[in-house]
């Protein structure tokens, strides 16, 4: 097999550090239900609401564990870019095309990421090898 591209090294590990942030975040919001669930529960049930702090704090869990798992999977497919599978490769493409709607950062890092992993001929080369 080819030797990896740095290029597609940085790509990987970018997305392994942006997996491992979702899924730190989606355990920092599951810590914030449990927050959520003692320290405004008494508020809102003195004003009627009782349910309203159970509700936010389901729904700041399920958002969490969504995170993690989605940080889970992140990570899975940046290690199986880095072995050269094509499948992973375009799941990072499909991330690339929807971060080009965050305009500007999200767009620049976005065409960045399509152009290396679809232009740079040493990439394309990797992957071609790597068949």
């Amino acid at each position: 097999m080819a030797e990896r591209p740095t290029l597609l090294t940085i790509i990987g590990a970018l997305v392994a550090i942006e997996s491992a942030v979702a899924a730190l975040a989606g355990l920092l919001l599951i810590v914030a239900a449990g927050l959520v669930t003692g320290a405004i529960t008494q508020a809102l049930e003195q004003a009627g609401m009782g349910s309203m702090a159970a509700a936010i704090a389901g729904m700041l869990g399920i958002f969490g564990v969504l995170m993690i798992v989605a940080g889970a999977v992140g990570i899975f497919v940046a290690l199986q870019l880095l072995k050269g599978k094509s499948w992973a490769r375009i799941l990072v493409t499909v991330g690339a095309v929807l971060n080009l709607t965050a305009v500007p950062v999200g767009t620049i890092i976005g065409l960045i990421y399509i152009y290396i992993l679809w232009v740079d001929k040493s990439v394309k080369e990797y992957f071609e090898a790597a068949k």
